[in-house]
């Protein structure tokens, strides 16, 4: 099989504008209608015009940085402004974001809204410490994007640790969705720590490992898309690295990947996928 490759991934498919633009309407009602959450809601202007010029620049975020984005400082506002609402109302501006990280011009928009306490920064904390699932999935896709232009790569770097933190109760998070987008920004975090290695990336290579045990040890073994990549993440960063390769068997990397080769699902074409990428982890662990 073909060893994982050393790429960041990203999740770049496009939500319907009319059903986004329903959703943030139906919710920018419901948070006007509460006095306590007035202030949050969009204006009629910004209701019609500021939000249907938003969404249709979403379409050209996925047709590379060479077109160039109608992104002025109104719309980021009116993102900003979204970035603000509670966790179940939050997930159709994680969505933009997610989208508006993959092009070169989105990205740089969205760096000053990353700092600490900053609306973008804000809200991946609001949707990881709540019980929205579409906000938290979202928000993990947001970080994995966010490896896609130096900019926002810095920010997600330097906020590793405080992002494994907040994040790492998906690992055994019912929703699959949220499991295989947690894979995914652990892969985008082993592929990175492969690329730097410094001390400092030893020490978050620890962090990372420790969270690919968790989800590769709680996730269904019928969930076969997550633990795929998941075993390619942690292939890829302990490949090389005999000390994560040691402290992987210590945390009991050995028995997960006893589970893969006796669940059920093994025998199954999906299942084979899994059990090759288990059998690659098994020879770089060696």
């Amino acid at each position: 099989a073909e060893p994982p490759p050393l790429l960041f991934l990203a999740f770049d498919g496009l939500p319907a504008a009319d059903k986004l633009t329903a959703k943030v309407r139906e919710f920018s009602a419901a948070l006007a209608a509460d006095p306590t959450t007035q202030a949050c809601a969009l204006s009629e202007q910004e209701a019609a015009g500021g939000l249907t010029r938003l969404l249709a620049l979403l379409p050209a975020t996925t047709q590379g940085s060479g077109t160039p984005l109608a992104l002025t400082p109104e719309l980021v506002a009116l993102l900003a402004k979204m970035l603000g609402w509670p966790a179940a109302q939050l997930f159709p501006a994680l969505d933009v974001a997610r989208l508006l990280a993959l092009h070169a011009q989105g990205a740089a928009a969205l760096t000053p809204l990353t700092t600490p306490g900053a609306p973008l920064a804000q809200a991946i904390q609001v949707a990881a410490g709540g019980t929205a699932a579409a906000a938290l999935q979202l928000a993990l896709r947001v970080a994995c994007n966010a490896f896609k232009h130096t900019p926002l790569q810095t920010w997600v770097t330097v906020a590793r640790g405080d992002m494994l933190d907040a994040f790492s109760a998906s690992a055994a998070h019912p929703n699959k969705a949220v499991r295989l987008s947690w894979a995914t920004l652990l892969y985008n975090f082993s592929v990175l720590s492969r690329q730097q290695a410094t001390a400092v990336e030893d020490e978050a290579g620890l962090q990372v490992l420790s969270a690919l045990v968790e989800l590769l040890g709680s996730c269904p073994t019928e969930d076969s898309d997550s633990l795929f990549r998941g075993l390619q993440a942690a292939t890829i960063l302990v490949g090389g690295n005999a000390v994560l390769a040691a402290v992987a068997k210590d945390l009991g990397m050995q028995d997960v990947l006893r589970r893969v080769h006796e669940a059920p699902e093994s025998r199954t074409p999906e299942g084979r996928r899994v059990l090759e990428a288990a059998v690659q982890l098994t020879a770089v662990l060696k």
